[in-house]
């Protein structure tokens, strides 16, 4: 029996969408939403209704029948303490993903698939969610008594590489240990042994990314807070609200090359702009030596390291950061994100009782 599986995975201003036949992808396309357009839109409730409109408006025009659904497979998970693998979407996630402090959009796809499926009278699904934390316990300690680590990662796209890298090698998963690199608006570097993400660099701890600032040295943000350290930009002290946009949309290489289009970074690269190989070098730099970092946690017994995500599909960019790190154990590039194929395989195997869904009993921030 063929399962037909929808997929959603909102953005920021886009809602990707795809239909599977069990693991094979049927239709995939992006629906385009102008910022303009949602910021007419007053509430978080209307905003996340109009894209479920969107939705089906979309998959009826492409002629898809929705009665002969068998699941729906969401993005989303962002509250923290999540385990890999499935959860149902009921009413208590959908509750969660409405609180104003979990903005943000991909667990719109809780919401919109949820309304679908009771329709349908079918379930829908997150999979490994965003906030997925199965670490070791050792990885989640710090120096401050009472604060522990989050631990956030790509979980979803680095499994799934990590899956394909295992399959390439002929063995299963859960026998390998694999160093996953997910580079993007945000870079994480996780380590995957014994089928789960056992220790994990965030975005905030690690490398800059294209929009991202990536880790500052703990007394350099607190002189920035304190107004000793003041915004080249303006000349002015930092304020909190600059920080916080240095932390995720205006540092990397937003803040040293004024562009975050990776193309034409490697464009600039190529042309001999040497700023431009500086900060490029640096990045590069700054990845492996983080790579190097997680391979001390099974004392080098690496089996494969994966590069991933928008930025490992230039080439100039990935043999950079390979010369550092292929010492440690074979790398594997993997452009661009597999999180479609992802959601749809992990859902496949809730379905055919291969692997069990959970239910969400608490969330974190």
């Amino acid at each position: 029996m063929a399962y037909n599986i929808l997929v959603i995975n909102p953005g920021a201003t886009s809602t990707k969408i795809g239909w599977f036949e069990d693991d094979k992808e049927i239709f995939t396309t992006n629906i385009m939403h102008s910022a303009q357009e949602l910021d007419a839109i007053p509430t978080k409730k209307e905003k996340i209704e109009y894209r479920s409109e969107m939705v089906k408006k979309t998959l009826n025009e492409q002629g898809f029948d929705m009665s002969t659904l068998s699941a729906i497979a969401c993005r989303g998970g962002t509250f923290g303490g999540l385990l890999g693998g499935a959860y149902i979407v009921d009413d208590f996630m959908v509750d969660v993903c409405l609180k104003p402090n979990q903005g943000h959009p991909a667990n719109y796809a809780a919401v919109i698939g949820k309304e679908i499926a009771d329709e349908l009278g079918i379930k829908a699904y997150i999979y490994d969610g965003v906030g997925t934390n199965e670490t070791d316990p050792i990885a989640r300690m710090t120096g401050i008594k009472g604060i522990q680590r989050l631990n956030r990662t790509h979980a979803l796209n680095t499994r799934a590489v990590c899956k394909a890298a295992a399959r390439d090698l002929g063995m299963k998963y859960a026998d390998g240990t694999f160093i996953a690199v997910h580079m993007g608006g945000g870079v994480s570097i996780n380590i995957q042994s014994g089928g789960r993400i056992v220790d994990t660099i965030a975005t905030d701890e690690g490398p800059m990314s294209t929009t991202r600032c990536g880790i500052i040295p703990g007394n350099t943000i607190v002189k920035m807070m304190q107004g000793k350290i003041t915004n080249v930009a303006t000349g002015e002290p930092f304020t909190v609200k600059e920080i916080n946009e240095l932390m995720g949309s205006k540092g990397g290489l937003v803040s040293l090359l004024g562009t975050n289009d990776v193309i034409e970074v490697e464009q600039r690269y190529f042309a001999g702009e040497q700023e431009v190989i500086d900060v490029v070098k640096f990045w590069a730099y700054q990845i492996a030596k983080y790579v190097g970092l997680m391979a001390t946690v099974r004392c080098g017994k690496i089996d494969q390291i994966i590069l991933t995500g928008g930025p490992a599909k230039s080439k100039m960019f990935t043999d950079l950061i390979r010369e550092r790190i292929e010492w440690i154990a074979p790398v594997k590039v993997i452009g661009g994100a597999l999180e479609m194929e992802a959601l749809a395989e992990g859902i496949l195997a809730v379905l055919n009782g291969e692997e069990e869904a959970n239910v969400l009993t608490e969330a974190f921030d």
